[in-house]
């Protein structure tokens, strides 16, 4: 998440007005919880709920495909 390349692809989307998304998996950085290597899959959910909320909160559609 914090990778300068990482970083630098969000901040170029961001001003080109696509929605994007930096997280940490629990654990990482600071997060809260521990790596199962088997229940990521729910804070990409979680991170996507999240994103789909606040998009839906500005006005924001989403694309065909998109959860």
């Amino acid at each position: 998440m914090d990778l300068p390349v990482v970083y630098r692809i969000a901040k170029s989307c961001g001003q080109r007005g696509f929605a994007t998304l930096r997280f940490n998996f629990r654990s990482v950085g600071g997060s809260q919880g521990s790596f199962s290597g088997t229940e990521e899959d729910r804070d990409v959910a979680a991170a996507v709920s999240f994103l789909a909320g606040e998009l839906a909160a500005q006005g924001g559609e989403r694309s065909e495909g998109c959860p």
